[in-house]
Formats: structure tokens, C-alpha cells, sequence
């Protein structure tokens, strides 16, 4: 689950993964973005209208669908070739509000585990996202503090 600038895993009982989604997304419906055979991104179906945009989830999104048509994301040629043609043109949609990543079924309403191969991947991913949200806390920091960002000449982290 990413909301904001947090990301957390989630553990959802098979039986009721898809109103335990629902409910994460803050909306009595959701909307998937399926990216390939295996992956949904959820968002609540008027987020867009409740939700400032996700810049974590978006990040995410749009890391994997590079990483899928570059073949950096292990995948069958076939399902890299239909997601590159599926956010071809117009570009990739824009998330809103919190975002559930789960495993996809053969049908929409059956949500899966995610796989080994997404964890493997999504690791790195995750650590980028730390540093980000990292950086906005200290941004924040300075901002109320009212320290402008162009006197800073260097930081210095001590660790105990």
C-alpha cells in the first residue's frame, strides 16, 4: 500500500482481499490499473476527485512500466510488447490518493499474491522511495524552520 509518501506491505486474508482493498483506497469502489498479466495498481474510483496525486504511487507506476519495456522488469516478451503498445500515445494516467499494488487472477475481482519476481524487483525501488520521502521531511524541516535552502552550504548526519 502507498499513501502519501509511505509505502507498507499489507497482509490481507484471501477471503476478503478485495473489500480489505476497498477499504484502503478510502472509496466504496476502485478502479485497476492492470500493468501486466500479474500486477494492478488500485486506486479508489473518484480519487482523482477526493485525493491530491500520489507522487510515490505515480513513481512507482511509471518506474515499472519503464522497467517492463526496457526488460529490466522480468517479464515474457509478449507482456513487455502489450505494455509498452497499452501506454503508448497519450501517456501513463495519473494516481490519486492512496494506491493498493496487488497480484492479479484471471478475473479483475480476484486479487493474488504478489510474486517473488515483483518483490525482487521492487526492493531497490523501495529504498529510492525512502531517500525521496527523506528528502521531503527535511524539506519540510527547513521550510519550517524558515531556513532558506540557498544558505545551506553542507549537512552533516551523526549517527549514534
Amino acid at each position: 500500500m502507498i499513501d502519501g509518501d509511505t509505502c507498507a506491505s499489507v497482509v490481507m486474508e484471501p477471503d476478503t482481499l478485495f473489500r480489505h482493498m476497498l477499504t484502503m483506497v478510502s472509496d466504496p469502489a476502485a478502479t485497476c490499473l492492470q500493468v501486466n498479466d500479474t500486477i494492478g495498481f488500485w486506486v479508489g474510483k473518484d480519487s482523482a476527485d477526493h485525493f491530491d496525486r500520489s507522487p510515490a504511487a505515480n513513481y512507482v507506476l511509471e518506474r515499472m512500466l519503464s522497467d517492463i519495456a526496457v526488460g529490466a522488469y522480468p517479464d515474457t516478451e509478449e507482456t513487455r510488447l502489450a505494455a509498452v503498445a497499452r501506454f503508448a500515445g497519450p501517456g501513463v494516467p495519473v494516481l490519486h490518493g492512496p494506491c493498493v499494488i496487488t497480484g492479479m487472477g484471471l478475473d479483475e475481482r480476484v486479487l493474488a499474491p504478489l510474486s517473488a519476481v515483483f518483490w525482487d524487483w521492487f526492493e531497490p525501488v523501495q529504498e529510492v522511495m525512502d531517500q525521496l520521502r527523506a528528502g521531503h521531511q527535511f524539506a519540510g524541516f527547513l521550510r519550517d524552520q524558515e531556513i532558506p535552502v540557498r544558505s545551506i552550504v553542507s549537512v552533516t548526519i551523526r549517527s549514534e
